[in-house]
């Protein structure tokens, strides 16, 4: 595997006792560009939360 600028494993996040995200793996490759696309409400903005700051 090439290194990869974020990883992410089984990830789990949501909003006080109402989970938003279960289970979510994610690979961004280093150097490339990625986009996050899907409907409204999937939980797009959640998973940029996450990794906010890194």
């Amino acid at each position: 595997m090439s290194a990869c600028s974020l990883l992410a494993q089984g990830l789990v996040a949501g909003y006080g006792e109402r989970t938003i995200l279960d289970g979510v793996s994610l690979t961004v490759p280093a150097g490339q560009t990625t986009a996050i696309v899907g409907a409204n409400a999937c939980g797009k903005s959640t998973l940029c939360v996450c990794f906010r700051g890194y």
